[in-house]
């Protein structure tokens, strides 16, 4: 018995050598796609945050119901509900963007698990 690793082919060294690149290249998608999930995540904490500031302001500041200053209230009102409506995108974003990092590291495991169970039997991972 020795403790030599058996010669491998050259399509085998090829198909071992991108499957490297592949695990590489999925690993550099989840970051970029975790790191996007967190932007959102802070995008949309900050607006929840303008949008509370600004509902304070509106309620000290609040015009009568007539004329102009009505006008004025209902256009205040309209950007607030604007500003949800683009906080609860920025979630529902981030929230895609962490399911499809969670699905490509799931991917990625079974992929390198069928790799490594291919080689634990004996077989060589093309068949």
């Amino acid at each position: 018995m020795s403790s030599e690793k058996p010669a491998r082919s050259p399509s085998l060294e090829s198909f071992l050598q991108l499957m490297e690149v592949m695990d590489r290249h999925d690993r550099v998608r989840i970051e970029g796609l975790l790191q996007l999930a967190e932007i959102h995540e802070r995008t949309a904490n900050l607006q929840e945050g303008f949008i509370k500031d600004a509902e304070t302001l509106v309620r000290e500041r609040e015009p009568a119901d007539t004329g102009v200053a009505g006008i004025i209230k209902s256009s205040r009102r309209g950007r607030l509900t604007r500003a949800r409506r683009e906080a609860a995108d920025s979630r529902q974003t981030a929230t895609k963007y962490r399911e499809q990092a969670a699905l490509l590291q799931y991917q990625l495991s079974r992929r390198q698990l069928s790799l490594s169970n291919s080689f634990s039997d004996g077989r060589s991972p093309s068949s």
